[in-house]
Parts: structure tokens; sequence; C-alpha cells
């Protein structure tokens, strides 16, 4: 019997990757306030880090303490970087199925770890890199990708389009 979606593309479910841009960037938040409150001692360290590009060098001062003014400005930061990362996986992994979006989606965190912090910061010249280049973030990309991808794919409503 022949595959009833041969001459079909699948359309790309932006509910789905809005829904896994959410999950995963609450989890890459909490995941990052647990690894640095381990390694560190400091829980907001990588949340002030990420304000710091938006408010600058003075957000980073003190970087253990929660302040109230700053954590809302690094959290919107993750919210907005987490969901474009969210839809570029999405987009990248939307027909492979579960276990390649888990994969996959772990690959391309990782990958959006080396761009952002070892291209993009560069290019912006990001005051301190080596606040960046630490193994915290690395994971927490990694686990990042993986939900974006998994989530994405556990959602993703099939439909196709001729194409």
């Amino acid at each position: 019997m022949a595959d009833p979606r041969v001459g079909y593309r699948q359309v790309f479910d932006t509910r789905a990757a809005l829904i896994a841009g959410l999950i995963a960037t609450a989890t890459f938040a909490l995941v990052m306030v647990g690894l640095d409150l381990r390694t560190l001692n400091a829980p907001w360290f990588s949340i002030r880090s990420a304000a710091s590009l938006v408010a600058g060098a003075g957000a980073f001062e003190n970087a253990a303490a929660f302040d109230a003014s700053v954590v809302p400005i690094g959290l919107a930061v993750y919210l907005v970087v987490g969901l474009a990362l969210a839809f570029i996986i999405a987009l990248l992994l939307h027909r492979f199925g579960l276990v390649m979006g888990i994969i996959g989606g772990a690959i391309l965190g990782f990958s959006s770890y080396v761009l952002l912090y070892y291209v993009l910061a560069r290019w912006l010249n990001v005051h301190d890199l080596s606040t960046l280049t630490r193994w915290p973030l690395e994971v927490g990309h990694v686990i990042f990708g993986a939900i974006a991808g998994g989530v994405y794919e556990w959602l993703e409503r099939a439909r196709y389009t001729r194409g």
C-alpha cells in the first residue's frame, strides 16, 4: 500500500513550539539556579549575568543576592532568547519524531551555547566572558535543547499540506 503522505509536507505547529519554548525556558532557569547554587553558592549568578547584557555591568554586582529590579530583566532575556531558540529547534526537527527531537534538541542546545557565548558574546563585546564559559551553562543548554525538541515533538499535531 502506498504512503498517503507522498507529495505532502508536514506543517510546522507554532502552538507546540511556543509551549515547548516556555517549558524549556522555565526549566533552564530552574536548572541554572540549582547549578549556580550548587557550584558557586550564588543562585542568581546566571540570571544576573543575562540581565547584564541589557542593563549593563551594574546588574552583575553582588551576583549572589536576589535583586527585584535585576532578576526580572534576566528572566526576560532568558524568555526572549529561549523562545527564539526553541522555535529554531522545533523548525529544524519538526519532521523527525520524539527520539530525534530529544537527541537533536540536545545537540542544537549545545550548539546554541557555542554560538551564543563564543561567537555572539565576542561580537557584542561582552565585558567578561569568563563568567559565561562554565560547565553549568553547557549542561543547562543541553537540557534546554532536549526539552524544547522533545516537548515540541510530543505536543505537535501532525498536519500535512500539498507541497
